[in-house]
């Protein structure tokens, strides 16, 4: 066992990442406070497998914020890194977490290196996960295999484009499946 001692902790870093630690928690309460109030005001009981795919989904967004957390815990605000390397890491979680026998996800990644501030890759991941979430819950009802596509591309005028899409049936199809429903993840996105 190694009895040397540690270097002692950057402490601007070890503030800034319990500051972000207590604002993921937040928002992760926040998150599930949404589904909560969605399941809350159902006109019908969920059955088996909607409880699970919500928990899944609670579970997608907690291991999220955790793979953030541990992405941004040695960099500071001010700092950038390369968004690409870390949507893929992202989106195999979430396949891990939602795809099954029954549906099967797969995701083609497509774009450039994209340098990002480390103060927008937590809302940028988050919205990509919640629209992802989405895809693989609602894509095709029927159980058809989803296909997905997830990109990255930094433009010349400095704009930076995030694409997210799928094969499914579309929201007005899913709509008209399921009348009366809530869109809670595009309000979960919106309000990020």
């Amino acid at each position: 066992m190694d009895h040397r001692a540690t270097p002692p902790a950057n402490p601007d870093l070890v503030a800034e990442a319990n500051h972000r630690v207590a604002n993921s928690l937040a928002l992760l309460g926040s998150l599930v406070r949404l589904q909560a109030r969605a399941a809350g005001g159902a006109k019908y009981p969920y059955s088996n497998a909607e409880v699970r795919v919500m928990f899944d989904g609670i579970a997608a967004r907690i291991a999220t914020v955790s793979h953030i957390h541990r992405l941004l815990a040695d960099v500071t605000s001010e700092g950038s890194l390369v968004l690409n390397a870390h949507l893929r890491e992202i989106c195999s979680a979430l396949i891990t977490a939602f795809s099954s026998e029954q549906q099967q996800v797969n995701i083609d990644y497509h774009g450039t290196d994209c340098l990002v501030l480390t103060k927008y890759v937590q809302p940028l991941t988050l919205i990509v996960c919640e629209v992802l979430t989405n895809a693989m819950k609602y894509a095709h009802p029927a159980g058809v295999p989803v296909r997905m596509f997830v990109g990255c591309e930094a433009h010349e005028n400095g704009a930076l484009v995030i694409s997210v899409g799928d094969d499914g049936i579309g929201y007005q199809s899913i709509k008209l499946a399921f009348p009366g429903s809530r869109n809670l993840g595009g309000e979960t996105a919106g309000s990020l």
